[in-house]
């Protein structure tokens, strides 16, 4: 066998085992389904039992609260999220980090 396909051979098994890991990782996780009760922003949302949770991975531009003026494209990424989610039963999986300093699911 010559050097180059035993290379090509281990990372494929290395991809496979990854991949194998990752399968098993999203079937035993934490995960769980809930129903958006409404969206609050382009990145979170509030659900039927009332809590409320911001992606991970996503930062959207803030919309305006009281005092403090909205940013460009708020409501742009608002609408967006609501045409993605808002009603909609949707999987919850969990990172190592739970909740944010705001009390939101994360």
């Amino acid at each position: 066998m010559k050097r180059t396909e035993r290379g090509l051979r281990e990372w494929f098994l290395i991809l496979v085992i990854a991949m194998g890991l990752v399968f098993i990782h999203a079937q035993t996780g934490t995960a769980e389904w809930v129903r958006v009760r409404w969206v609050n922003d382009g990145d979170t949302v509030a659900l039927d039992d009332g809590r409320k949770l911001r992606y991970l991975g996503i930062n959207t531009p803030e919309i305006d609260y009281e005092r403090q003026q909205g940013q460009p494209y708020a409501y742009v990424a608002k609408r967006f999220n609501r045409k993605l989610v808002d009603g909609k039963k949707i999987r919850l999986e969990f990172e190592q980090k739970k909740t944010d300093r705001y009390g939101r699911m994360l």
